[in-house]
This record gives structure tokens, C-alpha cells and sequence, in this order.
């Protein structure tokens, strides 16, 4: 059985919006961790193309529908990604909405700078490591060359984060800052992060804990507000090769908030050409996913 890396694989830093509260959380990369593993690509993948179109339904048949988005992403002999080609479409307006990123990848294999590109915009990013290969600082800056975030992260002796905090320079449109904690309970399974404004500890911005299963992987996550009170919960499940395939949202009654599923189609390899993506029993979206091998 194949599966994903746990909560050290997410991708990049994201603010989610669970009930009341944002949920900040963010990844880092480490020496031995290449970006093959971290999205669950087996085999030596080059390039992975993805198109996504609107699902709708003829006569039974699930078809696809206008393009939606569009995704290169290539990646160096060892596995790490070196360059990401977004195309977003904003179908009522007819604009694209793309980009490019572009890494720099130094030679221990650890993603040192980024420039990000779009058509509102550009930021760069720089990334600084401990001598285990632990990322600890990430600064990102404006086209013109002003901090616009800095994210700084502590790692236990196992090489698991254990604290990140996102802060912004002040005169920002984000005056405040916010700090995650993790932590870790081996004996009963699960990954509990709370998170507040940086230095006021009393006051929670939210509470997630995470149950894993018997190969490490989040099965089940809940989370609480402000106020300590539990407020949703997320359960997933995963096929064989370890991509999602199911995940249901539950209110603190235990009434279902949300209902999704995924189905896929793979290549000889083991990686997945075709998804369609379900919510509430209707597809919404279909991927369509080409990769290049070297």
C-alpha cells in the first residue's frame, strides 16, 4: 500500500477558515523530504500537466465541461520541483488569471528562493535552514523588494515542526501576527495545534487535533473556536495508492455540513491520470492529468 506523507507534506502556507476562526498553518522542506513524496507521485516523474474543467451530467454520462484551470509542474532529476505554470481562468470576464514559480534549488537539494509571478503581481521568497536540513525562515517580499511576510518555525529532535509563527511588517493590511503551536501525542495517535496571536497566549484563535492512523497518516481531524468549544468535524478516507477519496464535515450536533468524494483513474505506474471530484453526490469538476517520466 502506498501512502502520503503526514502533516509535514502540506504544500505552502495557508489560512483556513474553519467557523469562526482562521486556522494558519505552514510547510516546510527537509533534507531527504523531496516533493515526489510530498505529492504522492511514485515513479521518476519530470512533468505533471493538469487541466481542470466544470463536471456536468448528459444523459447519465459525466462529461467535461469549460476549462477551468490550468497546471504544469516540473521537477529535477532528484525530485524536487523547479517551476509551476499556473493558468486561471475567470470564464464571465474571459481573463487568465496565471503565473509562473520559479525555485532555486541549491546543492543539498533545498529549495533556497522562489519568484513568484502573476498577472497582478509579483513577490519573491527566500528560505533559510538549520543543519538538519529543517526550513526556519521564510521571508517573502513585495515587488518592491518590502517585507511582506516573514514565517519562522521550531522542529523537535525528531525533525517534526513544532512552532510556526506568520508575522507581517507593520503599515500592512495583516497588523497581526499568529503563532501555531503542534504537538505530538505518539502513544494515542494524533497531532493537537493551537493557535493565537503572537504573545497572547489566552486568547485562542483555534484548536485543531488530528488522529492518525496505523501508518501516520490524519484520518480524522475536529476543531474548536475561539472559545474552546468543539465546532466541526472532518473525517477522510483514502484508496490504496494513498490519494483521498471521501471526506465528510460534521457540525458539533453531528449533522453532516459537507459531503465529498473523488474517483480516479491511474496509469501503469500507480499515478492517477483522471479525477472527478463530488460534492453532495454531484460532480463538479473533472482533472485531467498528464505525466512526462524520465
Amino acid at each position: 500500500m502506498k501512502w502520503p506523507n503526514p502533516k509535514i507534506s502540506k504544500k505552502s502556507f495557508t489560512v483556513c477558515v474553519i467557523g469562526w476562526f482562521l486556522f494558519p498553518s505552514t510547510s516546510f522542506e527537509k533534507t531527504g523530504q523531496n516533493d515526489l513524496k510530498r505529492d504522492n507521485l511514485i515513479g521518476k516523474v519530470k512533468i505533471v500537466e493538469e487541466i481542470d474543467y466544470k463536471a456536468h451530467n448528459e444523459d447519465g454520462v459525466i462529461a467535461m465541461g469549460t476549462v477551468t484551470d490550468k497546471t504544469s509542474t516540473s521537477y529535477n532529476a532528484e525530485g524536487i520541483e523547479v517551476k509551476i505554470v499556473y493558468h486561471n481562468y475567470e470564464i464571465e470576464r474571459g481573463k487568465d488569471f496565471g503565473g509562473t514559480d520559479l525555485f532555486s534549488v541549491n546543492n543539498k537539494g533545498q529549495k533556497i528562493a522562489c519568484a513568484h509571478t502573476r498577472s497582478n503581481g509579483n513577490w519573491t521568497d527566500s528560505s533559510f535552514y538549520d543543519a538538519h536540513g529543517n526550513k526556519i525562515r521564510c521571508i517573502s517580499y513585495n515587488a518592491d523588494s518590502s517585507v511582506h511576510y516573514i514565517t519562522s518555525l521550531q522542529f523537535d529532535k525528531k525533525g517534526r515542526e513544532i512552532e510556526n509563527t506568520i508575522s507581517y511588517p507593520a503599515k500592512t493590511e495583516i497588523e497581526v501576527s499568529i503563532t501555531t503551536e503542534i504537538n505530538y501525542d505518539d502513544s494515542k495517535g494524533l497531532i493537537e495545534s493551537k493557535s493565537y496571536k503572537t504573545g497572547d497566549t489566552a486568547h485562542l484563535q483555534g484548536r485543531e487535533i488530528e488522529f492518525l492512523n496505523d501508518v501516520g497518516i490524519p484520518i480524522e481531524s475536529r476543531f474548536y473556536n475561539r472559545q474552546g468549544n468543539f465546532a466541526e468535524k472532518s473525517v477522510v478516507t483514502y484508496d490504496g495508492y494513498g490519494n483521498q477519496v471521501s471526506q465528510y464535515v460534521t457540525d458539533s450536533l453531528g449533522s453532516i455540513m459537507r459531503k465529498q468524494k473523488w474517483e480516479y483513474e491511474y496509469d501503469k505506474t500507480g499515478n492517477w491520470i483522471k479525477r472527478i471530484f463530488y460534492h453532495s453526490d454531484k460532480p463538479l469538476s473533472i482533472t485531467v492529468r498528464k505525466l512526462k517520466y524520465y
